[in-house]
């Protein structure tokens, strides 16, 4: 006569099924946490898309800037040429310089004077 378990009741079998049921769904859950929630290194990190700043030149600016092999555009212009030297900007110019994303630097100058003149290159 050979010897066997009893037969387990139909709560039990069902209880124990819910439970696997259960810890698989709750496996599934941490991994995905684990694989969308961890840290990835990067070459850089960016936490705006625009980096924007603004300001005006005082009175009696001091401000020269030094460039190397930059484009060069006239307002309105379609064509760009190379530059490369300094530029001492003029008082009472309104500076704007933007970046989007990781794109070119662009720095647009403005004179809020009636001559128009930005500076001296």
């Amino acid at each position: 006569m050979q010897w066997a378990w009893p037969a387990a009741p139909r709560f039990v079998r069902a209880t124990a099924l819910l439970l696997a049921v259960i810890a698989a769904a709750g496996c599934v859950l941490v991994g995905l946490l684990a694989l969308l929630g961890g840290a990835r290194s990067t070459t850089f990190n960016v936490t705006a898309t625009t980096e924007r700043v603004e300001f005006t030149t005082g009175s009696a600016p001091d401000s020269r800037w030094h460039f190397e092999n930059i484009e060069w555009r006239e307002p309105f212009g379609d064509s760009a040429r190379s530059f490369s030297g300094g530029l001492q900007l003029a008082a009472g110019v309104a500076v704007f310089i933007e970046r989007i994303g990781t794109g070119p630097l662009w720095i647009h100058l403005e004179s809020e004077t009636t001559d128009g003149s930005v500076g001296a290159v």
